[in-house]
């Protein structure tokens, strides 16, 4: 995983945004291996990890649940906010296979030619933050962390926090 991280990093030096996010979540393609995920599992690594971090709000993009609007009207899709430390967490979606088992949302885009996957996992580091929503149907706010503002200690931990979710809740 270092070298991977290191391929990212070189790849910001660089400049080139587009391919340092496909090759940060390609290490997460490689932590997840296609694995299906138990729900009881889910709900019971999430519900201890929650515990340890402060309440924040979880916001969703609404783009995301547009592009698969079939699962969002199945209920076969749900986003999940997984904290791993009091500034940052992981959003992703789950999609149901078969009761009980979940995988992780992949999707593609025209810049993953470069890559050998061409489908990377939907994984997005966001900011942890308390929001007060009263009184407010709506809030516009992107509290998504670009891969410009991604360091070495950041990809660690979330690459250690994916691997210890995906650890507590395969099959």
């Amino acid at each position: 995983m270092s070298s991977l991280i290191e391929s990212v990093l070189k790849q910001k030096e660089k400049r080139n945004w587009k391919l340092a996010e496909h090759l940060r979540l390609a290490g997460f393609h490689e932590i997840i291996n296609n694995q299906q995920l138990r729900q009881t599992k889910i709900l019971e690594y999430y519900s201890q990890i929650s515990e340890q971090f402060p309440l924040f709000t979880k916001l969703t993009s609404s783009s995301i649940l547009i592009q698969n609007r079939n699962l969002v009207e199945s209920q076969r899709l749900y986003g999940l906010h997984l904290p791993f430390s009091d500034k940052y967490h992981l959003m992703f979606f789950l999609i149901d296979t078969e009761e009980p088992l979940q995988k992780i949302l992949y999707d593609s885009c025209e810049d993953c030619e470069k890559l050998e996957t061409k489908e990377l996992p939907h994984i997005e580091l966001r900011r942890s933050m308390r929001i007060n929503m009263e009184g407010k149907n709506t809030i516009m706010l992107d509290n998504r962390v670009s891969i410009m503002r991604q360091d070495k200690n950041l990809l660690e931990q979330q690459y250690q926090s994916m691997q210890k979710f995906i650890d507590a809740t395969k099959t």
